[in-house]
């Protein structure tokens, strides 16, 4: 072993490894007694496998990398979070607990203020509007996303007389099951509630129909009532 400028991998028990000169970097030994590959890293043998370093989502060395990214997107690592981000901003937090913060998940809160007892119910009263995808003049809330959405609304249902139907409207069609309601002829108001999980696609729109048969029923319109959007998953 006097020279190994034209070796490659050699081995030997771990004294070995003095005979050798001129050891180029990267030159790999294993030592037979010890059973472990070294490498000269330049200027002395270091551990080939711990000291090689990682690549793509990981960062430092191996076997102990640490992972800085998922398919490219950032994350940040610490002993009292996990955050997920694309560039700077923080997308998903999970706390120690396990408890997950999803601050740009799309979602709708609001309720409507303004004449109109029927039809499609568009809120003119916005609590939160996460993402802008629910549009207050048509009061259909476009999916940004493929995926399940919530979908729900209360108020006071009235009927003076005639009968009154609740519709989750996907895509502009009305869908089944739906909620009812009537007085029986009399007058009054009855509370009303619907709440579904549609399956959407990107760019499917959703929103909640009101539609009546005979008399003058309908849903009060001024701020009894609220209507909320958000995608579960």
């Amino acid at each position: 072993m006097a020279n190994s400028s034209n070796m490659g991998a050699v081995t030997g028990v771990a004294a070995d490894k003095a005979a050798i000169t001129n050891p180029f970097a990267g030159q790999q030994f294993f030592e037979t007694d010890t059973g472990k590959s070294v490498k000269w890293s330049g200027s002395a043998w270091v551990d080939a496998i711990n000291s090689t370093a990682a690549g793509g989502d990981f960062t430092g060395t191996y076997p102990s990398p640490t992972i800085t990214n998922i398919s490219n997107a950032p994350i940040i690592n610490s002993s009292t979070s996990l955050s997920l981000r694309t560039g700077s901003t923080e997308r998903i937090s999970i706390d120690s607990s396990g408890r997950v913060t999803m601050p740009y998940q799309p979602s709708f809160w609001g309720w409507k203020n303004a004449d109109g007892y029927t039809g499609i119910w568009n809120c003119n009263g916005v609590v939160h509007n996460t993402g802008g995808h629910y549009n207050t003049g048509t009061g259909l809330f476009t999916c940004p996303t493929s995926g399940m959405y919530l979908v729900q609304m209360t108020g006071l249902g009235w009927a003076p007389p005639g009968w009154g139907y609740l519709y989750i409207s996907h895509n502009g069609v009305n869908q089944n099951p739906f909620t009812h309601w009537n007085n029986d002829g009399a007058l009054g108001w009855s509370p009303v509630n619907i709440t579904a999980i549609v399956s959407c696609a990107v760019n499917d729109t959703l929103g909640v129909n009101v539609v009546v048969t005979g008399g003058n029923a309908g849903v009060y319109s001024y701020n009894h009532n609220s209507m909320a959007i958000y995608k579960v998953g």
